[in-house]
């Protein structure tokens, strides 16, 4: 009796330490995924304020059909869900890099603990969203 009973808690503690792993992974790979969407979207607010920059002409403080000169808001380069730097900028273009805060793992890779980037190329009537790492 007392080897079965003992059986049965190993077993026991097995059993809830598998469903704790996986639990933790799951909630990870939310929290990953909630952060990508996040700098995604903020991304697109940031595209949205640099077409907006190269349609006011010069004397409003725009880009006048450019969009050499836009800087990122102050407020705006760095949040809970990531930092926001421009990458590169063209009078035609302006691509702008979102580093999330969430890490992203993918087991034994070397991609382990690398930061979720994206990176947005503006142009005057269209946006593209790319992944990085």
């Amino acid at each position: 009796m007392r080897k079965q009973q003992s059986i049965l808690i190993i077993l026991g503690v097995i059993i809830v330490g598998v469903i704790v792993a996986v639990s933790i992974n799951y909630f990870h790979n939310k929290a990953v995924q909630l952060n990508r969407d996040a700098v995604i979207k903020d991304l697109h607010t940031l595209a949205s304020d640099a077409q907006t920059h190269y349609k006011k002409p010069n004397d409003q403080g725009g880009g006048n059909k450019s969009f050499q000169g836009y800087k990122i808001p102050q407020e705006l380069k760095s949040n809970d869900n990531g930092n926001y730097n421009i990458f590169s900028v063209s009078p035609d273009s302006v691509v702008i890099q979102g580093t999330g805060v969430e890490t992203r793992e993918q087991g034994l890779s070397c991609n382990w603990g690398i930061k979720i980037t994206y990176r947005i190329i503006v142009q005057p009537g269209s946006t593209e969203v790319r992944q990085v790492y």
